[in-house]
């Protein structure tokens, strides 16, 4: 039986007819958003810095207005609300995933967090390079029309940090994510499968690294690899050559060796109850490697709540990076982000004047961390198969 239903003539040419009108609707938005970007430039380049904070808005806004309206036209392709299609596993999840306003709301948000971090250099409005000894002239001031976030106590624009900050933020929450994942699910795919001594060996190990406190865990990595002048060596030429910044790709590495745990002990429940299944043995009586049973038919079969783990750990590593570089041991001092915004802000929270010091940087800390966990949580209702007697 096909994965898709055929739809009958009178069905296919409404929706050939749906999908012309829809992509026309994306390219007119789309050359809209060329030519205010095309605009803001020209505006920036031909009248200065005068009115570079509205216009960078306005360029931020057609942005988003794109990315929204293209992620609302994808659920409307999948939908029943207009056309009626067949039943399908995608439209079902686009169903399920749409109907919480909450999930929608926190994409939105995450979307909206990347584009800044990615265009940070056109969108931010001051330059961020050695801001500790720049601007000393505007220090501390609140907010105002030319710095909307204020200065910070280095007379460094806050709106500029902010973003930039985004960027060291979303580089450890969503690369440690990316790499802990992949290791975990080699390793419970491997632990899960065979069994045996590999299964208790890991466990084993899996046990030791979640014994310790995880933010003590790698503030000691950290140690010992910047105590050592050739493992820094080594770590700081691969930081490099990545164009990461030594200490900071140190800390991104002590996060990553200890970020698999909980991928692991996901992927190893799943695949001992998958690996039970009648069409695993049908393909194991058919001959099938055990590398094809293991992805092709293992692995397929127990993603959904990695998925949904992977993008709530994503806030979570935000949280581990914006405490290291609190405490001074994430990113160099002349490195801009979240945690060393607070920091420096920590000292002057008493100060009713000088609330924006640590009230911006938290809140896009918060926002971030809120937007991964509520996607997550959307994430999870709408791959979860207890959920399709809601669909009806």
């Amino acid at each position: 039986m096909p994965k898709y239903e055929r739809l009958s003539p009178e069905e296919l040419e409404v929706y050939e007819e749906f999908k012309r009108k829809e992509n026309q609707k994306i390219g007119a938005v789309f050359l809209v958003v060329v030519f205010v970007f095309i605009l803001t430039k020209w505006f920036l380049l031909t009248r200065g810095n005068i009115d570079s904070i509205l216009l960078r808005y306005i360029g931020v806004g057609a942005y988003l207005l794109f990315f929204y309206f293209f992620l609302k036209n994808i659920y409307r392709w999948y939908s029943d609300v207009n056309y009626r299609y067949r039943a399908n596993p995608i439209k079902r999840f686009f169903n399920r995933f749409y109907k919480n306003k909450l999930a929608v709301f926190g994409l939105f948000v995450a979307i909206t967090i990347i584009i800044l971090a990615v265009f940070a250099p056109m969108l931010a409005p001051y330059n961020v390079d050695n801001y500790q000894s720049s601007w000393t002239k505007f220090s501390m001031i609140p907010p105002t029309k030319r710095h909307v976030f204020g200065a910070t106590n280095a007379g460094a624009d806050l709106f500029s940090l902010c973003l930039y900050g985004a960027r060291i933020a979303l580089t450890f929450g969503i690369g440690v994510t990316a790499i802990g994942v992949s290791i975990g699910i080699v390793l419970g795919l491997i632990a899960g499968y065979y069994g045996g001594w590999i299964d208790r060996f890991l466990q084993y190990l899996n046990d030791v690294v979640m014994a310790f406190p995880f933010l003590v865990l790698v503030i000691t990595v950290m140690g010992a690899l910047l105590a050592n002048p050739a493992l820094r060596e080594s770590v700081t030429q691969i930081g490099n050559f990545l164009n990461v910044p030594g200490k900071l790709f140190i800390a991104f590495v002590a996060l990553s060796l200890f970020g698999w745990t909980g991928a692991y002990r996901l992927i190893r429940g799943k695949v001992f109850s998958v690996r039970e299944e009648e069409y695993i043995d049908a393909a194991k009586s058919l001959g099938a490697s055990n590398r094809v049973i293991m992805t092709k038919h293992i692995l397929r079969n127990s993603l959904t709540p990695v998925i949904v783990q992977a993008s709530i750990s994503v806030g979570g590593y935000i949280i581990t990076a914006a405490s290291l570089t609190f405490l001074g041991l994430g990113a160099n001092p002349s490195i801009p982000s979240w945690g060393r915004l607070l920091s420096q802000g920590n000292a002057y929270v008493t100060q009713l004047r000088y609330f924006h010091l640590t009230l911006f940087p938290g809140l896009f800390l918060t926002m971030t961390v809120l937007a991964f966990t509520t996607l997550g949580d959307g994430l999870r209702d709408a791959l979860d198969p207890t959920m399709r007697r809601n669909d009806q």
